[in-house]
């Protein structure tokens, strides 16, 4: 082989031919219980605006108390005194009205989704109803919270469809409660942590007192109350031990027996 022979560029070789196959797999989401979803538990609670919501819609009119202008709002409210209570608080002073609005119907959109899914639907369902039947069937959450929980939740305040399911009760009290209320939650999180068990009432517990004084600490405290906010659901379902909030709570506990 000559020397110009030997500093020829060679041809680079073809690549190796690759070949993938791949394969789509579709699942269908569908709802697995048989029969309608069960109901969260409410205490017999029912809206007097319809649906299965356990919170009422209300049109409330009366006086301004800065321009003594007539004024009306609306409400999402469990009774009427509620509804008035919230309307004085945004300054309507009597004499008031107020008047049951219904629930808002489902959309059609709404309804073809939940047939596309085999959802059941019993009659009377609002808007919000079929909403939180579709996210349970979709979110894999068909199982209906513990009674203890939504009875709790529902003697908060917080809003919701009975349809809810256990993940999305939760959530929407993590995402509803503030204050002294938010640090009771997260502070019965806490203690349901370290002691172990599910998610329930926890009014019925022994040490429930010292939950609920923790929270009200917890609200009265700026830099708590700024690390309780930060707090999401998934930290309130496995609360981080790193957190300033979380050390104060767990020390609180333990100081009182709790723990």
């Amino acid at each position: 082989m000559g020397l110009f022979s030997f500093l020829k560029k060679k041809e680079p070789e073809p690549a190796p031919a690759i070949t993938a196959t791949i394969h789509a797999q579709t699942v269908e989401v569908k709802q697995r219980t048989h029969g309608e979803l069960p109901l969260a538990e409410i205490g017999g609670y029912v809206s007097p605006s319809g649906g299965f919501v356990n919170y009422g819609r209300f049109c409330v009119t009366g006086m301004n108390s800065s321009t003594g202008r007539k004024n009306t709002k609306r409400y999402e409210a469990q009774t009427e005194a509620d509804a008035r209570a919230a309307a004085a608080d945004d300054g309507l002073v009597e004499p008031m009205t107020v008047q049951v609005e219904p629930q808002i119907p489902p959309t059609d959109r709404q309804m073809d989704y939940a047939l596309e899914l085999e959802a059941m639907l019993p009659d009377g369902v609002c808007k919000d109803d079929v909403s939180a039947i579709i996210s349970r069937i979709t979110d894999e959450d068909e199982a209906a919270p513990d009674p203890g929980l939504s009875l709790y939740a529902h003697a908060c305040g917080v809003k919701f469809s009975r349809f809810v399911g256990e993940k999305a009760l939760l959530s929407y009290m993590v995402s509803q409660m503030h204050g002294a209320a938010r640090g009771e939650l997260y502070a019965y999180a806490v203690y349901r942590q370290e002691s172990g068990g599910r998610f329930s009432d926890p009014r019925g517990l022994s040490v429930y007192e010292f939950l609920h004084s923790c929270g009200a600490e917890i609200a009265e405290d700026p830099a708590l109350l700024k690390s309780l906010e930060d707090r999401d659901v998934y930290d309130f379902a496995g609360p981080n031990r790193g957190t300033k909030v979380y050390k104060m709570a767990a020390a609180r506990l333990k100081q009182c027996g709790a723990l």
